[in-house]
């Protein structure tokens, strides 16, 4: 990983954690930052770290709670890059939203200089000349395993619907056979990982376009006995473009590449 894409990912982690000296940090003193438009009460441009300070004032106000996952961050031109993402958040109120988020950034002399906010992430690529990459939802696909792989419980609910069905593969003890919904996936989180003192799954590869994603991968563990488990594993996950509906284990890669 580049530096200057560290420096973004690090800059976003500490927005998204509400840490703003953390954010400014890795900030230029002259930065600019562009507004999408999107939300109400905003200013279009706020300047310097004085105008990013009044931005993260004005933009968290009305939220109880936020995240901003970042899925990638892709190098456009030297030194301009595309930061594409997942934004969660809580209002006051106890509303809702969640969105996907696209992002142009420049970066000048290992600090974040210009940051453009865009209404989608097509836009952002698009205005950076890059193609768009693919469905939305394998990008959050990759980002819930990886955020599943390192305990990460809220991250990998991003791009899973509220009511979204998870089916095991019945190869572990104490898990049910079914879930439903945040509610029943974060059950089945704590049914599943109880058992262990270490987890990681490893993603190899992903296969097909919505509204079939098939993802493929190593399973590794180690119990609160020591003992250490590693085996392939795979998923297949029922989508819409940019949503998770339905998510399945299956105990072998051959039998889900059969599933349909």
């Amino acid at each position: 990983m580049s530096s200057d894409v560290e420096t973004i990912r690090q800059g976003f982690g500490a927005w998204s954690r509400g840490d703003l000296q953390g954010a400014l940090a890795f900030i230029d003193p002259d930065v600019e930052f562009l507004t999408s438009g999107l939300y109400p009460g905003l200013d279009p441009v706020y300047r310097g770290h004085e105008g990013f300070t009044r931005f993260f004032g004005d933009f968290r106000g009305p939220w109880e709670a936020i995240s901003l996952e970042l899925e990638q961050v892709v190098e456009a031109t030297p030194q301009h890059y595309v930061a594409v993402g997942h934004f969660r958040a809580t209002a006051r109120d106890g509303l809702v939203v969640e969105r996907p988020v696209g992002i142009v950034v420049t970066m000048k002399g290992g600090t974040i200089a210009r940051m453009q906010n865009f209404a989608s992430r097509e836009e952002a690529l698009e205005a950076a000349g890059l193609p768009a990459e693919g469905p939305a939802v394998k990008a959050r696909i990759r980002a819930a395993l990886e955020a599943w792989s390192r305990g990460d419980l809220e991250g990998s609910l991003v791009g899973l619907d509220p009511g979204v069905e998870i089916v095991t593969s019945q190869l572990f003890p104490g898990v049910a056979p079914t879930y439903h919904g945040h509610d029943g996936y974060r059950q089945f989180w704590h049914d599943f990982r109880d058992t262990w003192e270490d987890i990681s799954f490893q993603v190899e590869h992903l296969e097909g376009d919505p509204p079939l994603i098939k993802a493929f991968g190593e399973f590794r563990a180690r119990g609160r006995d020591g003992i250490e488990v590693g085996r392939p594993i795979a998923m297949v996950f029922d989508t819409t473009a940019d949503t998770v509906l339905r998510m399945r284990s299956f105990a072998s890669w051959d039998d889900a590449r059969a599933a349909g």
